[in-house]
């Protein structure tokens, strides 16, 4: 379970898997992605150029 406030770096693969409501996904990842919502903690996704 994360407790604690901090920045988290996703994939695209398990941003489009939370999207979609893919079974896919971790439940460590949804939670982390549900607290983003609420601005609990802060998600970054890497980009390449």
């Amino acid at each position: 379970m994360v407790n604690e406030k901090g920045t988290f770096l996703v994939d695209t693969h398990t941003l489009a898997w939370f999207i979609s409501n893919d079974p896919k996904i971790s439940d460590t990842a949804k939670t982390i992605l549900c607290k983003a919502e609420e601005s609990e903690v802060e998600v970054i996704r890497p980009t390449v150029k």
